[in-house]
């Protein structure tokens, strides 16, 4: 009974922005109270296609022939078919008019899916999860940035230093670059970020390989693949897009078509607004994390050049975060 309802109570948490499903879905989403539970998460979704799916249904009228035409025209239908010496009959045509309307009602609930996905995560108002995201997404950004800066200015001079022989490097000052140390440093609620959209990426490639067999193989040598295999998955799903591309139906490639022609100029300037409050989030995020390091300099490993790059950092990701947000104050609404 609990797997039948929560198909509607996902799409329930997630459109209804009450304060009370507003904290019955971080109850949800959050295991430890600070930690976003990327399998819920996932479920979550999941919940919401499946209602997108099985909400999609066509009348019987639509997947047979209608019941209600004389028999004479199913003889006089038999007749000509014979007549014409094809090879299909009646049934044929019914069983082929069947596949096409449950390809259609599958396109219908997956298209049915995308807008109910897009009115959640574009609202320009906000919903929880919107926010959640943004907030998680920003905080992986900077962590993966960190990374990089402190793989480059830190790690790697350190690593040069450590290097050299006869220990001559521990004789060596530290570079200059070495004194962003405490600026590159993560905090817990980016790692945690980084680590829920790695689980993410983990999760949604085991879905990836276990719809396709052939992605299992080379997966035994603990994990790791040459480029050229990563580069012939890469071509195998293309090859599998153009595929299914031309196995459309042309009452599937309709159906897209018009539905593309109405969802572009609603959705693109929700887009360009959602790209807005991203960057906001990631320049405020960054004024903040800047602010607090250098709330906490003592006059021991003081560095006056550093001090004031910093804070011009921070000044500019303030000013850009404030001119953001005024951007999508201003920003057009979905009618």
């Amino acid at each position: 009974l609990i797997s039948s309802c929560f198909p509607y109570i996902a799409k329930r948490l997630l459109q209804d922005d009450s304060p009370r499903s507003r904290q019955a879905l971080r109850d949800l989403l959050y295991e430890a109270g600070d930690r976003v539970d990327p399998e819920r998460l996932g479920d979550l979704v999941d919940g919401l296609s499946s209602y997108s799916q099985t909400s999609k249904s066509l009348p019987p009228s639509k997947l047979v022939l209608s019941s209600s035409s004389p028999s004479t025209d199913h003889d006089s239908n038999m007749a000509e078919v014979g007549a014409k010496g094809e090879g299909s009959t009646v049934d044929d045509k019914i069983e082929a008019e069947r596949r096409i309307a449950k390809r259609v009602t599958e396109t219908e609930g997956i298209i049915g899916f995308a807008k109910e996905t897009a009115d959640i995560l574009l609202t320009p108002n906000g919903t929880l999860i919107q926010n959640i995201l943004l907030e998680e997404s920003a905080l992986a950004t900077t962590a993966t940035i960190k990374d990089q800066l402190k793989s480059s200015l830190v790690d790697g001079p350190k690593q040069f230093r450590d290097s050299l022989p006869f220990g001559i490097g521990s004789i060596l000052p530290p570079l200059p670059t070495e004194s962003v140390s405490p600026f590159v440093s993560k905090s817990d609620a980016e790692s945690r970020a980084q680590e829920l959209f790695a689980k993410l990426s983990s999760m949604t490639q085991q879905q990836q390989q276990s719809s396709d067999s052939t992605h299992t193989a080379g997966t035994h040598d603990g994990g790791t693949r040459t480029q050229d295999m990563k580069d012939k998955d890469q071509q195998q799903r293309l090859n599998q897009v153009q595929a299914a591309l031309a196995d459309l139906e042309p009452e599937q490639l309709a159906i897209v078509s018009r539905e593309l022609r109405i969802a572009l100029p609603q959705y693109t300037p929700l887009i360009s607004a959602l790209g807005n409050k991203f960057v906001s989030q990631l320049l405020q995020n960054v004024n903040e994390d800047i602010n607090g390091k250098l709330s906490n300099v003592t006059e021991s490993n003081s560095n006056f050049v550093l001090e004031q790059t910093m804070r011009a950092i921070a000044s500019a990701s303030a000013e850009g975060a404030s001119k953001m947000k005024d951007q999508n104050e201003a920003a057009p609404t979905k009618k």
